[in-house]
């Protein structure tokens, strides 16, 4: 019996290493300076490895969403994006196999997919298991707001009602208005989905808009 319970012991400890190691590895990576990040992540040599925890797997994914978004990533050749969006599409996949529900992961799958038919279908996924959250909304919008979404009509679904969440809010509709103006194809939508919207918050918008944002 004593065997059996050093051995369980010996197991805990262990499983708790790899756990805190997983854990703090994470958490040390998504506090390192950017451009650190941007080289671990367009590296193919440097192993990132998916955490076990909500609010470490929650880090990883705004790591992914704040890189792929970011000037640096923007700059870079087509390989080296590609390196960054096969890293975080692994880790997103990773995470929906544990939870096949969980938004963060369709949210970072969609901004590391690459054809028009995955991004629609991983957005309209990722709309659906966090409809209100601004995180994922506005990586969504800036994603996939220019794709012609004709013949999907629960893609342009998707697509105005993460306006219509965003528009309400004072910093939703600043960000709109942002976007408005740096995606002149994204402006059809913006101004025929927010034409709907009450008085007061098609009046925020527009103002906005003339305010430059």
């Amino acid at each position: 019996m004593k065997v059996v319970v050093f051995l369980v012991s010996v197991l805990a400890l262990i499983g708790g290493y790899i756990s805190f190691s997983r854990e703090y590895g994470v958490a040390y990576f998504s506090r390192s300076p950017e451009f650190t990040i941007f080289q671990d992540m367009a590296s193919d040599a440097a192993v990132i490895r998916l955490p076990l925890s909500a609010r470490g797997m929650r880090e990883l994914f705004a790591v992914c969403g704040a890189v792929q978004q970011g000037v640096i990533y923007a700059l870079q050749p087509k390989e080296i994006q590609q390196v960054i969006d096969g890293k975080c599409l692994t880790l997103s996949n990773q995470a929906l196999i544990e939870n096949p529900t969980y938004s963060a992961a369709y949210t970072i799958k969609m901004m590391s997919s690459t054809t028009p038919a995955d991004i629609r279908a991983t957005m309209i996924l990722s709309q659906k298991t966090s409809a209100y959250e601004s995180w994922d909304a506005k990586l969504r919008l800036a994603k996939s707001i220019e794709l012609d979404g004709a013949g999907d009509p629960d893609f342009d679904a998707a697509i105005r009602s993460d306006i219509v969440f965003l528009v309400q809010t004072d910093g939703g509709s600043t960000w709109l208005a942002n976007l408005y103006a740096r995606k002149p194809k994204a402006r059809a939508i913006l101004t025929q989905t927010i034409e709907t919207r009450p008085a007061s918050e098609k009046a925020s918008f527009l103002a906005k808009v003339r305010a430059g944002g």
